[in-house]
């Protein structure tokens, strides 16, 4: 109910903007030319974080700058005046704006996507079968599919569709693709800026517009991306360029810098949230500490299976062999509790708490009565496993690229940012992947060609970074309390421009640059 009251002030009330706010707002404008020309460029407000809003207004702003065009804003409300983005993206200059929850109004369509749901939830006889959903061509399954496990909590997989519980979040996502469609048959589109490429929110709109011929301008967090005609849309948005890699590896710069990197990351002395939660404050265990404490055979291979946050967006980045992560892990330890030459640990995700998971995996780890297997005790530090684990178990996350560092062989069944370049074991197929995991002790120790690789892969992958230096030095991540951060960072920004007194930096190089590429 809480839930509900928020989204229904959001939509209706007109947004009371913080005084920080407003000295931004009025600051900023002074940076910014009014925007002229057809409407071309379009951008997605639905996350609407200070950081977050600047830069997409920024990168739209630099693409008027080059085309000629001009911006239109989504605004997550049935009026402007009701939309946290309206004031921002106004002292950008914009003036185009399109209230999304207007579409609503349209009755015709409101009924289409009810018929369309309902037809859905009708015939859809299992949760998987949902992954192949196409609507008009544009394949959309997964997109949903990581939008009901992300937005109901505590259901971390899709047996199957049923009215209760889906048509709400299957109705929305229906209702986003015709809604967003209808803005692409009214408007040339040429950009769209968004801040994900992930669940029905934000990925549809990525897919309408890369199959109408637009270009996407990605900026997550840290991360900017750019997916032109000639790009693979479901790429992993961290993947970099298999020639990066090759040259990086042949520069002993690079090798040097990227062994110093490694060290440092292992050692949870970079500013990341999911490293700070896995090394920071942590204690160290040795092998036969952790093993005592569990009572195993120290005679055993250790293999470490390292979970998923179960609501991230299981889908990103490509195909997976499973349903979805929980599905994966559940296979997963099924498949090693059988396997009598290993002692079996599972370690949480770090950040599992973020998204409403705390104890997850230990209800599955019930839930499906396995014996030898282990959870990892709460404290420890995630740098103990380098000394502990034979073998590293992940469906395709960041822990695969750093155990393999180690020499430690990882595998994985996931297609992901590191997958293809031959620093994993990886399984394309389900059937394949628990094959593996029968036979795993014959896995052989990694050498140190390969490991080289994936120290500099993992160093060229999240050293790849980029965010305006006019951005708050810190994110908003899930559980933290906004209503505070959000005037904090607004008063960050302006100080930092009249500070700068300008946006042009290394960022804005890099968006200027991409942009000339694109058009």
């Amino acid at each position: 109910m809480h839930t509900i009251i928020r989204v229904l002030k959001t939509i209706f009330l007109p947004h009371l903007a913080s005084d920080a706010e407003n000295k931004f707002n009025k600051e900023n404008s002074q940076h910014w030319e009014p925007s002229i020309g057809t409407p071309g460029v379009l951008i997605e407000t639905a996350l609407s974080t200070p950081a977050s809003l600047t830069e997409k207004f920024l990168i739209a702003k630099l693409i008027e700058k080059k085309t000629g065009m001009s911006s239109i804003v989504l605004l997550n409300s049935i009026y402007r005046q009701a939309s946290s983005a309206y004031g921002v993206a106004s002292s950008f200059g914009m003036s185009n704006f399109i209230c999304w929850w207007r579409g609503y109004f349209n009755l015709l369509l409101v009924f289409r996507c009810i018929a369309s749901t309902l037809i859905l939830i009708r015939s859809t006889s299992h949760g998987e079968a949902l992954l192949a959903l196409k609507i008009n061509g544009v394949h959309i399954g997964d997109l949903v599919y990581d939008t009901l496990i992300r937005y109901r909590p505590n259901c971390y997989t899709v047996r199957e569709l049923r009215f209760r519980e889906h048509f709400r979040l299957i109705f929305r996502a229906i209702y986003n693709f015709h809604r967003a469609s209808k803005i692409f048959e009214r408007y040339n589109i040429k950009a769209v800026v968004t801040s994900h490429s992930v669940y029905a929110e934000f990925g549809i709109l990525c897919r309408i517009a890369h199959a109408k011929g637009a270009v996407v301008f990605l900026k997550d967090m840290d991360v900017f991306r750019v997916y032109e005609q000639k790009s693979n849309i479901y790429e992993h948005f961290l993947r970099i360029n298999p020639d990066e890699l090759s040259g990086g590896l042949h520069n002993p710069e690079v090798v040097k810098t990227a062994d110093e990197y490694f060290d440092r990351r292992l050692g949870g002395k970079i500013d990341q949230v999911d490293l700070k939660n896995a090394y920071t404050n942590k204690r160290m265990y040795d092998k036969s500490e952790l093993l005592r404490l569990v009572g195993v055979n120290e005679e055993k291979k250790c293999v470490f299976v390292m979970a998923h946050a179960f609501s991230d967006a299981p889908h990103v980045g490509g195909k997976l062999a499973f349903a979805d992560y929980y599905v994966w892990l559940r296979e997963t330890l099924r498949a090693l509790s059988e396997n009598n030459k290993v002692n079996v640990f599972v370690k949480p995700h770090p950040s599992s708490y973020m998204w409403g998971e705390r104890g997850a995996v230990e209800t599955l780890l019930d839930e499906i009565g396995v014996k030898n297997v282990y959870v990892t005790p709460k404290d420890l530090n995630t740098l103990s496993i380098r000394k502990i684990a034979d073998y590293v178990v992940t469906a395709r996350g960041t822990a695969g690229l750093e155990y393999s560092g180690f020499g430690i062989p990882a595998l994985t069944c996931g297609e992901g940012y590191y997958s293809g370049f031959g620093v994993a074991i990886e399984a394309n197929s389900s059937a394949s992947y628990i094959k593996l995991l029968t036979e795993i002790t014959e896995l052989e120790p990694l050498d140190a060609v390969v490991s080289r690789k994936a120290r500099v892969l993992l160093y060229l992958t999240f050293t790849k970074l980029s965010r305006s230096s006019i951005a708050p030095s810190r994110h908003i991540y899930p559980g933290d309390n906004a209503e505070i951060l959000i005037p904090q960072h607004f008063e960050e920004m302006t100080f930092k421009l009249r500070e700068r007194g300008s946006y042009q930096d290394e960022f804005y190089a890099t968006v200027t640059e991409a942009i000339s590429r694109a058009f």
